[in-house]
């Protein structure tokens, strides 16, 4: 089945003791997935028979853990790094279709710019966590190719009233973004962010100019602004300093004149 001509997306498992040996085709479901998934999946992995997820919660154990998502060829969709300090089962799963289309509907921002997934972290139990210890790193294939378009991009997840919401506005490029394996590449970029908790997430294009550090440093959050504030900051001292040097030769002079009508002997 594939994906770049289908409307489903064969969702397969993988074995992680044997990542190099084809999942069986038991481990194959497909999904219907809404419309924003199926042409991010197309547009980036267009040779890709399906995308392979964990077969089951991988262990965290004290020192962190990561787990990741790659299509049949062996591109990186999606992964999550953990750091230490969290303790349970990592869970990596496309996110719910019907969430998605609901949250697109909501609007906020331009474009899904990757393929969503859910995270989860869950205690020996079952039962999720909510909060981690420390910052979780996501990383993404992303259709944005260009610096102009990521720097209008973020790490996004649905929040509690079904809404796309920014969570991490700066992303970095990964060094892997050739994301290449096996001969296979993407035609995306990839990227990565930070949260302090899991949920569905995916990278948002937003329509914010410049939002991981508005100004980019500037006092004004422009360049040219900067510029006429420094150039006024510079006349006002200029200013200043010729006043106060004028007042000191007249007073120099004010005191000789002073001076020279003091009493005659």
């Amino acid at each position: 089945m594939a994906l770049l001509n289908s409307s489903d997306i064969p969702i397969r498992t993988i074995d992680q003791s044997n990542p190099g040996v084809p999942p069986a085709d038991s481990s194959i479901a497909s999904i219907s997935p809404a419309p924003q998934i199926a042409a991010v999946a197309q547009q980036l992995f267009p040779g890709a028979n399906g995308i392979d997820f964990p077969p089951a919660p991988v262990p965290v154990d004290s020192q962190g853990t990561s787990t990741s998502a790659q299509t049949s060829n062996g591109i990186m969709v999606a992964s999550v790094e953990l750091p230490a300090g969290n303790a349970g089962s990592l869970q990596l799963q496309l996110a719910e279709p019907g969430a998605i289309q609901l949250a697109a509907q909501q609007g906020g921002f331009i474009a899904l710019s990757s393929v969503p997934i859910d995270v989860t972290l869950m205690d020996p139990s079952g039962s999720s966590i909510s909060s981690l210890s420390g910052s979780a790193q996501l990383c993404f294939s992303t259709t944005l190719l260009t610096s102009n378009q990521r720097k209008h991009a973020c790490l996004g997840y649905i929040d509690s009233t079904g809404k796309w919401t920014c969570e991490d506005r700066c992303l970095t490029v990964s060094s892997s973004s050739s994301n290449s394996s096996a001969g296979s590449s993407s035609s995306g970029t990839v990227l990565c962010g930070s949260t302090t908790h899991f949920t569905s997430f995916a990278v948002l294009l937003t329509g914010v100019s410049d939002p991981c550090s508005p100004g980019k440093g500037y006092i004004t959050g422009d360049w040219r602004w900067d510029l006429v504030l420094a150039g006024s900051v510079f006349v006002i001292a200029w200013s200043i300093a010729f006043v106060a040097s004028i007042l000191f030769v007249v007073s120099k002079r004010y005191k000789r004149f002073i001076r020279g009508r003091g009493p005659q002997s």
